[in-house]
């Protein structure tokens, strides 16, 4: 059997400190799931101590009345109440929202209510335990100073050729991240953004492509400086994280 390296063995350490510590286990809400969905949702959330609670019958008076750190929503016909309901309860509206959706193109309509990430179905247990893993700070309400947060809404991209229509993956305040399933840009190559935050006007940005994935559909983005909207962009982040 082939030894485990160090460096794995010194991280799990950490972590599993850091769970120790903790003073609370968050809760995580599930909402229109199939049993199947719950049980991978459960599994993967409880190896990081967070607890899960399958929501039906009355959701909306749930959501207001008890205290959730997120919640696993099913995009289906009741969304639009639901995520309303979530962004307006008093002690809910800062919670995580995670989409399960059967494109990601399925969520567009509820960019407003500022959802945190998608997964497309089929489910891959391998893609939710990373993401339970890359939100779980967001989750413990750990803010580093520059913070991304995973949040989709609807992106026009603008080139000196034409306009691409995709969607962000985390934003911060110098920069985000996009999938443009249609675009093939370049390293250094200059663009305009134009997206609608949760509750703000229109912001429009000028940027520069920093990185591009091999697959080429998602790339990172980095803000110009001294624009109107790198103010708004980070006192929206500010207000969201309630830092201000």
């Amino acid at each position: 059997m082939s030894a485990i390296p160090e460096n794995s063995l010194l991280q799990f350490e950490r972590e599993s400190r850091q769970l120790t510590k903790r003073k609370f286990d968050p809760k995580i809400g599930m909402i229109g799931l199939t049993w199947e969905q719950q049980g991978l949702f459960e599994d993967c959330f409880k190896q990081f101590r967070i607890q899960t609670l399958f929501i039906s019958g009355a959701i909306s008076l749930q959501l207001r009345q008890e205290k959730f750190d997120g919640i696993v929503l099913a995009v289906g016909g009741n969304t639009a109440e639901v995520l309303q309901t979530a962004r307006t309860s008093s002690s809910n509206r800062r919670l995580l929202i995670f989409a399960v959706c059967k494109s990601r193109k399925d969520v567009l309509p509820y960019t407003q209510y500022g959802i945190n990430a998608t997964l497309e179905e089929p489910l891959d247990r391998q893609a939710v335990l990373k993401l339970v893993k890359a939100t779980y700070p967001l989750i413990l309400n750990e803010f580093r100073k520059y913070i991304r947060i995973p949040i989709v809404l609807e992106v026009q991209v603008g080139t000196e050729v034409t306009t691409h229509t995709g969607s962000s993956c985390e934003l911060s305040a110098g920069g985000m991240s996009l999938a443009i399933p249609s675009a093939r840009l370049h390293i250094g190559e200059a663009c305009s953004l134009t997206f609608s935050l949760p509750a703000l006007a229109t912001v429009h940005m000028s940027a520069s492509v920093c990185w591009i994935r091999e697959s080429g559909h998602t790339l990172g983005v980095k803000f110009s400086e001294g624009q109107e909207g790198c103010h708004q962009v980070k006192k929206w982040l500010d207000e969201y994280l309630g830092i201000k």
